[in-house]
């Protein structure tokens, strides 16, 4: 699999539509390629914070008691 085919599928939300055998070539791949493993791994991060952050600017907006 090459890095470009990882971050379409990934990119994409096709992840979780793959089937076995790519899922097994992902995973090799993520084993082997650093960078889209840091890739994945910043992605995650960054969807953290802005999960994070959108629940907090949904607190502020609720009226306080």
């Amino acid at each position: 699999m090459k890095c470009r085919d990882y971050i379409f599928i990934f990119s994409s939300g096709q992840l979780q539509e793959a089937s076995s055998l790519q899922r097994i070539w992902i995973k090799k791949h993520l084993l082997i390629c650093r960078y889209c493993h840091r890739f994945t791994h910043n992605d995650r991060q960054l969807s953290d914070i802005l999960r994070h952050r959108h629940e907090e600017m949904l607190n502020d907006l609720q009226p306080k008691r």
